[in-house]
């Protein structure tokens, strides 16, 4: 019966590989047992009594907390919900030197990395953590950041939308790995698989309907993937099961609303549970040493302990979802305040899927970058000038602008401008700098603005006003004001 079962089982894996070997995965790549190769913390296929099954859990999680880890991800924004707080769960369980990078480029594809490590294309923002803050470093390239550390782990990941589609990994995955490891500067490197999460079921992503907009559906998919795909490339040594931990998570009283967006991971739980299966996976070390907590006041010590068993269970059977004990107990998320400031590369992939609403592809355009002035504004049929009110005016403390004025050629036509739920701003726009405005346009709450040829009409320069909505006091807010408008230009 067990021989007739391994045949079986044998047969099934042959069949998920197919959807693999078609888009060119070495023959002898294929014929790899996944329990040898990577560190899944599964048992052998003869392992089906109670006592091993508890051996297993014994004997997982129990490494001695690493003295050094430096760890590189090939990623997007999916990387960045993950490694957010690495750093600080690595530091809290005892790990005295910790590099952290991230080759960031939102909604990032396998197929994208291979293009832009064939051509050392400029096209990343390398994220750095070497003391507990991210530093970005913008314009590098994929080789660039692999050479800037002798990494310990290399971690690599499909886009989501593509996460769970074999066809989308292949040849894309091995010559990717082949230029990594041809490139390492630490021969000893371990090269280890980001396995992402679904989708909420719930969400909006477009690409949600490459799995029937069923989140079992897609992570189903996204655990035959790398079965199929990842397992047989003998390169990797580890998978990072953070789709699965969220998953066990999802069974739990936290429900399924651990993320911001419908597939981003929200700031506080989501993110700190994606990070300890990374420390998890990584080390093999016990998470009860890791203290770490970045929001206590939303993780007491029931969703901490929820959250750990989510982890551990992942760890234990990282292809499969284990339901939480935990189905009674109390997560109050943080609310996302018109006040808390974002990270605007985090917000890529959301901007991408709005602008997509209106026919625009943002891959083809670029993030503008400007400086503001505090409480300070423009006033186009006033003429040019910056007004700084005073403490007694209705309007003080109200509002930051834009610190010059911009021509059509600095932000040129078809450019896009994207305002957060709780913020509004206002277009000043002049048709020459030697005369006031004749009119001034109305503040604006919408989500997505074309600057098309409607939007400029006869003007030819461009400057802006950001308010809260409705508007109060932002003066202690002023560097988040900042970071919920965002404008877009085309990259031509």
């Amino acid at each position: 019966m067990k021989k007739l079962g391994l045949f079986l089982a044998i047969i099934l894996a042959l069949m998920a590989l197919g959807s693999c070997t078609q888009t060119g995965v070495d023959k002898e790549s294929t014929d790899v047992d996944e329990t040898t190769t990577v560190n899944t913390g599964e048992t052998s296929n003869d392992s089906t009594s109670e006592t091993t099954e508890d051996t297993t859990e014994d004997r997982i999680l129990t490494n001695e907390v690493p003295k050094t880890l430096k760890v590189l991800a090939i990623g997007n924004s999916f990387s960045t919900d993950a490694m957010q707080y690495l750093y600080d769960i690595a530091k809290s369980a005892g790990v005295e030197e910790i590099v952290l990078g991230n080759l960031y480029i939102g909604g990032c594809s396998l197929a994208t990395h291979l293009a832009n490590a064939k051509s050392n294309a400029r096209a990343y923002t390398y994220y750095k953590n070497t003391s507990g803050t991210w530093v970005a470093n913008k314009e590098k390239t994929l080789l660039e950041g692999l050479t800037d550390e002798k990494w310990d782990y290399i971690s690599m990941q499909q886009s989501s939308p593509n996460s769970g589609i074999a066809s989308t990994y292949g040849n894309t995955l091995t010559q990717l790995v082949a230029f990594v490891k041809e490139n390492m500067t630490n021969p000893d490197a371990k090269l280890v698989w980001h396995m992402t999460w679904a989708y909420q079921s719930d969400s909006t992503h477009s690409a949600f309907v490459n799995y029937n907009k069923d989140q079992m559906t897609m992570y189903n998919a996204i655990v035959d993937a790398v079965r199929s795909c990842v397992l047989t490339v003998p390169d990797f040594t580890a998978v990072i099961p953070s789709g699965t931990a969220i998953q066990n998570a999802r069974t739990s009283f936290a429900g399924d609303r651990l993320t911001r967006d419908g597939y981003h991971l929200n700031y506080n739980l989501g993110r700190y549970i994606a990070g300890l299966t990374w420390y998890a996976a990584i080390t093999g070390a016990p998470l009860e040493g890791a203290t770490y907590n970045p929001a206590p006041s939303e993780i007491t010590d029931d969703v901490m302990a929820m959250a750990k068993e989510a982890v551990k269970n992942a760890i234990i059977k990282p292809f499969e979802v284990t339901e939480s004990t935990y189905k009674t107990g109390v997560w109050t998320p943080a609310t996302i305040r018109n006040s808390d400031p974002v990270v605007p590369a985090d917000c890529f992939e959301a901007d991408m899927a709005l602008a997509a609403t209106i026919g625009i592809d943002l891959n083809n355009y670029v993030l503008f970058e400007y400086e503001y002035l505090e409480n300070s504004y423009w006033y186009c049929t006033k003429g040019t000038s910056i007004t700084t009110p005073g403490s007694s005016a209705s309007t003080y403390h109200q509002n930051i602008c834009s610190a010059k004025i911009y021509s059509k050629a600095e932000i040129p036509e078809n450019s896009i401008i994207i305002c957060d739920p709780g913020w509004q701003f206002r277009p000043e726009l002049w048709e020459t700098l030697d005369q006031p405005a004749k009119t001034r346009p109305e503040l604006t709450t919408a989500n997505i603005t074309l600057m098309d040829a409607k939007f400029w009409g006869s003007n030819n320069y461009f400057a802006f006003n950001i308010a809260a909505s409705p508007k109060a006091d932002i003066s202690e807010y002023y560097a988040a004001a900042a970071t919920h408008i965002r404008i877009y230009i085309p990259k031509n």
